[in-house]
């Protein structure tokens, strides 16, 4: 069972094989955390709330503490209602009404229950007739009591400064978490796993997803809980790496990943 908001089209719940592994009511506070919600058309900070595309400047979201607008334009907006079906939910948002981001992208995501889990899709297809930057995360808070085990294969973790935003990787031999505070961005692996003392699972990118993002909050916040955060870009992408985030008028972008018991 799965449970998806229309506001920021945010996962909320979900239960396979008789194993509960996201609630939001383990959450303090699921606003300030985003709890569930799609992060787009940029995931993560970007410093400023601005960026620079084509000669021109854009001022886009409102910003956090530090000065960075957080996680996107939708986390917190209407989704229409597409398809719901027995074991898939579509939602869709169109872009264009920001003066910050005034391109005309049609966003489109997909829950999918399947036989070993589900599948997490978005098609973003841009409808203007200029290129139009887009990328995109998802931010799926999973039940993690202690004892648990956050651990994967990857290569490099990205350094960042204190407001958070990144300024170099480093080399890693893995990951392996099992507690205290995490807000860390990783490479160079396909999926990660975590382990608890009542599930297995493990969490796989597929279509042009290549950055994990884990956030466990502290105190109030929701410390039983931990977000794997699937994302096409590091923060602050559109203003270090723009032009590897651009869609041609006409043409669409499918991101996915997968979720499966182990």
């Amino acid at each position: 069972m799965a449970l998806i908001s229309k506001t920021g089209a945010a996962l909320e719940s979900l239960t396979l094989f008789g194993h509960h592994l996201i609630d939001q009511s383990e959450a303090y506070n699921p606003t300030d955390i985003f709890f569930g919600s799609l992060l787009a058309p940029w995931p993560n900070r970007l410093a400023g709330g601005s960026y620079q595309l084509a000669g021109m400047s854009y001022e886009a979201g409102s910003l956090d503490a530090d000065g960075n607008a957080n996680h996107g334009l939708v986390y917190d907006r209407h989704f229409e209602l597409v398809l719901a079906g027995d074991a898939e939910v579509v939602l869709s948002y169109l872009f264009g009404k920001d003066p910050g981001y005034p391109f005309s992208v049609e966003l489109e995501v997909r829950y999918e229950l399947l036989d070993d889990g589900m599948r997490v899709s978005a098609r973003a297809k841009n409808l203007g007739s200029e290129a139009a930057p887009f990328a995109i995360g998802f931010h799926p808070y999973f039940l993690a009591h202690e004892p648990f085990e956050l651990s994967g294969a990857f290569s490099e973790v990205i350094q960042t400064d204190a407001k958070m935003l990144p300024v170099n990787k480093s080399e890693v031999e893995g990951l392996s978490f099992s507690g205290g505070e995490l807000d860390s961005c990783y490479l160079g692996a396909r999926e990660v796993r975590l382990k608890t003392e009542s599930f297995e699972l493990v969490v796989e990118l597929e279509k042009n997803l290549d950055h994990f993002m884990f956030y466990r909050p502290g105190g109030d916040q929701g410390s039983s809980m931990i977000a794997i955060e699937p994302m096409s870009s590091p923060a602050n992408a559109f203003a270090t790496e723009i032009d590897r985030h651009l869609i041609a008028p006409g043409e669409s972008r499918e991101f996915s990943f997968l979720i499966r018991m182990s």
